[in-house]
């Protein structure tokens, strides 16, 4: 099953795309690193539950997503740290090279499977006999001789490799190939020597089985198999019976008739369906019972009705296809003259409008015009598509809206709460609503789940906007003459998270430059942040305790010292800078530490115990 339909997604093919380039992209990296598919597979299964987690999607909101889990170089970073010390590691240390040197090696020549056995006995000095009674015998405490027998095979070098080249990563890959292909081969080997007693008294045994189990068993699982096909069939039947009353009572909703579109065609395919699957329900019924099948010419009958029920809901399909294969376009439109500038809520309201927020006909993109006048307009543009009679029927029954308004609230309203004058065909309908906003006017839209095809977060704001998940749908919106467009400033909430997201963003990209503790030239670090930054330091986590945005804790890093910090925070024209840069607290790891690494420590001498005093 595809992820996304797995998880439920409702992504267009752009969202798609950047979630499926991300994870291509980190795919990439872990093939090029040879890292385990395990791990790519935890971070495929991350992204989805994040995305899962999500009620409503826009581009920014995605990338955010993705962001925050962070690009490959900072995720398996530690992984490529190891790799890289590991391979610096001496290979005159390695411990299998040390247990070849004292002669634990397995000597896989005759061996019944990995050759242990035999190394065990040579290093006690007991038979290789006795070994195996042993191993047998320690099989009953929970299996323990199995995993130890597994284990050395893995652990053990094997006679007549060469491992003196080979890292850790690469002994134990050789040891698992080795142990899975000889072990194959021996346990074979082994098989082919008693195979020929084995098939001897193999043909009682099975004769033995099928009278026991497999003769008495049949007519068990003919029962479930074609009792269970019979059930799902009745169920079928009575989804048939349901839609053949919606159809004879001319089943309608919301002014809606959703029959009368069909051809008598629909009807008798209905009645064809239910003959046929009574037939085949009760064929199955019959032989998983009694083992009987029902008269031939009765099957034959089902057959056949199945056949023509088929023909019928084709040209029924067709006959849908030739009256939905044309559009045309009706405006309904509605206006409120408005005695003064200022912010307004336009309630759609269409819990109350009933058929404005409806199956196919849903709208959910508004375009917004400027108003010459006072008056507030609103025109919903319909695209019916359906044929000349479908389109008469919507034609002659759409009702213009009303704008009624009381304080501050506009809100839209049909005659009978419905936009339909009368009960029309159904007919898929592409809807867009075009709102006229005067001078002076900011609209809000409540009611309804829309977004706006032409308006944009102020320009006041643009530093932040890549930050923030400001879409203007649940934002005062009006025209500004200075910026030419409709605009939408963000509120409270979206401006903090957004300049939080800057400030974190841009003190990740110039940590180094920031801080006034340094390294020196010659000892300078090269860690990876978030978003494949390269930085001095390592930087753990930023955030904020309380409500001021300018007031940022930070925590912060090397191999050699933990230090938590906090500092101001003051914008300037082409970034910040960090003003009061306090050290909250400090950890010194011994080992590591060496004070000609750093410059400007005094910063951190009283955070130091007296025993550590002599490093700095």
């Amino acid at each position: 099953m595809d992820k996304f339909e797995k998880y439920k997604l409702s992504l267009n093919e752009k969202q798609k795309d950047l979630v499926l380039d991300y994870l291509a992209k980190i795919k990439k990296f872990v093939d090029k690193h040879e890292i385990e598919t395990e791990l790519y597979n935890d971070i495929e299964e991350m992204v989805f539950e994040k995305l899962g987690n999500e009620t409503e999607f826009n581009d920014l909101k995605i990338i955010k997503i993705l962001k925050e889990v962070g690009e490959p170089e900072v995720i398996f970073s530690d992984y490529i740290q190891e790799k890289i010390d590991n391979e610096k590691e001496s290979k005159s240390d390695l411990f299998f090279i040390n247990l070849e040197k004292n002669g634990w090696i397995r000597d896989n020549h005759d061996a019944i499977f990995l050759g242990i056995s035999k190394t065990l006995g040579e290093k006690i000095g007991i038979s290789t006999f006795a070994v195996r009674v042993i191993l047998l015998l320690l099989i009953f405490p929970l299996g323990l001789s199995i995993w130890l027998y597994i284990l050395a095979g893995v652990l053990l070098p094997l006679k007549g490799v060469d491992y003196s080249n080979d890292s850790v990563y690469l002994f134990f890959r050789k040891q698992i190939i080795f142990a899975v292909r000889n072990g194959v081969y021996n346990l074979s080997a082994s098989f082919l020597n008693i195979f020929p007693f084995l098939l001897k008294k193999s043909y009682g045994f099975i004769k033995v089985f099928y009278k026991l189990f497999i003769k008495n068993l049949l007519p068990v699982i003919r029962f479930v198999f074609f009792g269970i096909i019979g059930v799902s069939l009745g169920f079928a039947i009575i989804g048939l019976l349901v839609l053949l009353s919606f159809y004879l009572t001319d089943f309608s909703l919301e002014n809606i008739d959703f029959v009368s579109s069909l051809s008598s065609y629909f009807m008798y395919g209905i009645i064809f369906s239910l003959f046929s699957l009574i037939v085949f329900s009760l064929a199955c019924f019959s032989y998983a019972l009694n083992k009987k099948i029902l008269n031939k010419y009765i099957l034959l009958s089902g057959f056949l009705s199945l056949l023509l029920s088929i023909f019928l809901f084709f040209s029924t399909a067709l006959d849908l296809v030739q009256k939905y294969n044309s559009k045309n376009e009706i405006i309904q439109s509605g206006s409120i003259v408005l005695g003064n500038s200022g912010s307004y809520i336009l309630d759609l309201n269409t819990y109350n409008n009933r058929g404005l927020d409806f199956g196919l006909s849903r709208a959910s993109n508004i375009k917004l015009l400027n108003s010459t006048g006072s008056e507030l307009k609103l025109e919903i543009k319909n695209i019916v598509y359906g044929d000349e009679n479908i389109f008469k029927s919507y034609s002659e029954s759409m009702i213009n809206p009303s704008l009624i308004s009381s304080d501050n609230t506009i809100k839209l309203s049909f005659q009978n709460n419905n936009i339909y004058s009368k009960e029309v065909p159904f007919a898929p309908i592409f809807r867009q609503f075009i709102l006229h906003i005067p001078q002076g006017v900011s609209i809000n839209i409540k009611g309804y789940y829309h977004y706006f095809e032409n308006a944009k977060v102020s320009d006041y704001y643009k530093k932040y906007s890549s930050y923030m998940d400001t879409t203007c749908g649940n934002n005062f919106v009006f025209y500004s003459q200075e910026q030419s467009s409709f605009i939408c400033n963000p509120d409270d909430f979206e401006l903090i998270n957004g300049k939080r997201n800057y400030y974190s963003s841009y003190i990740r990209e110039n940590f180094s430059d920031l801080i006034p503790i340094k390294h020196q030239e010659n000892y300078k670090r090269k860690y990876y942040n978030d978003y494949g930054i390269y930085s001095d330091w390592m930087i753990d986590t930023i955030y904020w305790k309380d409500e001021k945005d300018d007031k940022v804790y930070v925590d912060f890093g090397d191999k050699s010292l933990s230090i938590f910090a906090s500092f101001d925070i003051q914008e300037t024209g082409s970034g910040i800078t960090l003003n009061d840069f306090s050290i909250i607290d400090v950890f010194l790891d011994d080992d590591n530490f060496e004070r000609r690494y750093y410059k400007e420590l005094n910063l951190l001498e009283k955070f130091i115990d007296d025993e550590n005093k002599k490093d700095f």
